[in-house]
């Protein structure tokens, strides 16, 4: 529910954003503004992976949690308002996790060797993302009822992701060489329900084109990178005794990344259409901070390597203006 609250709060608030930002490049109450609203239903996967080094930098990688072959059904909304060349966009969409794998390994030695621990659990949860766009048209050539634009843009991109880590087993189970702690034993793991919430937040900037082929069909490809991008993450690990919760610990470092997209529109009467499109996104946080909190001890810091994720993708949709 959370979530869901988020979500629309991000369509209220978008949609405000979008409305206004046009107004005042258009001129006010003079401009002839259009406007199209529309959703869309798709399926995507995502990867997703963070590792950890030991306070003293041995081993380098301490711990990595990997989210593989997440499954994501996700609803969009979407609307976007443009006069004359000039147009601003918006779209909140909310997805499911209903299907993927968690891996929780740990190691001894540098460079992922001696592993001592290896949990492999079911992944749940669901993403909120959005994004707005406030870009200008170039009509490039006109021949009939066909045409070429190019549209640079900029805006800002924002995604949350909350996993749950579910129905655990204990896989590898090794007494550390370091001190590390001695796993629970090879088995299930009862009443394990983790979370981890990552927050991606960039500006965007980027390049659409638009072929119109006829008075029916569109044909659009964007290309869009994510610069002075942060990256904000909160665990609660609920069967640790040593932990603090909610917060057992956090992530906090600086990201960038990128997303392709092609897609192709279907008009017919009545101003209505319908959309396809296909997108890979891939994002990646520099160096950073992971600070964890001890019911028994000051909090702790310690090198967060790097966290990396993609997504891949198939929409369905339906616009009308």
């Amino acid at each position: 529910m959370k979530d869901a609250r988020k979500a629309h709060h991000h369509l209220v608030s978008l949609s405000c954003v979008v409305a206004s930002a046009l107004f005042m490049c258009s001129g006010g109450a003079e401009a002839q503004v259009s406007m199209v609203t529309g959703w869309d239903v798709g399926n995507r996967t995502d990867n997703f992976n963070w590792n950890i080094a030991n306070t003293d930098g041995l081993p380098d990688i301490l711990s990595e949690l990997t989210w593989r072959d997440l499954s994501i059904q996700q609803l969009r909304v979407k609307l976007e308002l443009r006069e004359r060349a000039a147009w601003v966009s918006g779209n909140v969409g909310y997805g499911k996790i209903t299907a993927g794998t968690n891996q929780d390994s740990d190691y001894d030695e540098n460079g992922r060797t001696s592993e001592f621990s290896r949990s492999n659990n079911d992944a749940r949860g669901d993403v909120v993302d959005s994004d707005f766009r406030l870009g200008y048209e170039f009509e490039l050539a006109a021949h009939n009822e066909s045409r070429f634009g190019l549209s640079p843009f900029l805006g800002i991109s924002q995604h949350y992701q909350n996993f749950d880590i579910v129905d655990g087993h204990q896989t590898i189970s090794i007494p550390s060489s370091r001190g590390f702690g001695t796993p629970g034993p090879i088995g299930p793991i009862d009443d394990l329900h983790s979370s981890y919430d990552a927050r991606w937040r960039a500006i965007a900037a980027g390049l659409m084109a638009k072929a119109t082929l006829n008075k029916n069909f569109d044909l659009v490809v964007a290309a869009e990178g994510y610069f002075r991008g942060t990256y904000r993450a909160e665990a609660d690990w609920n069967l640790s005794s040593s932990f603090q919760h909610p917060v057992s610990f956090r992530h906090i470092a600086n990201a960038s990344g990128y997303a392709l997209s092609l897609g192709g529109s279907y008009r017919w009467g009545g101003g209505c259409a319908v959309d396809m499109s296909v997108f890979t996104t891939s994002w990646d946080a520099d160096p950073g901070t992971d600070t964890t909190f001890y019911v028994r001890a000051a909090p702790q810091s310690t090198t967060l390597n790097d966290v990396n994720w993609t997504s891949r993708g198939v929409r369905l949709g339906f616009t009308c203006s």
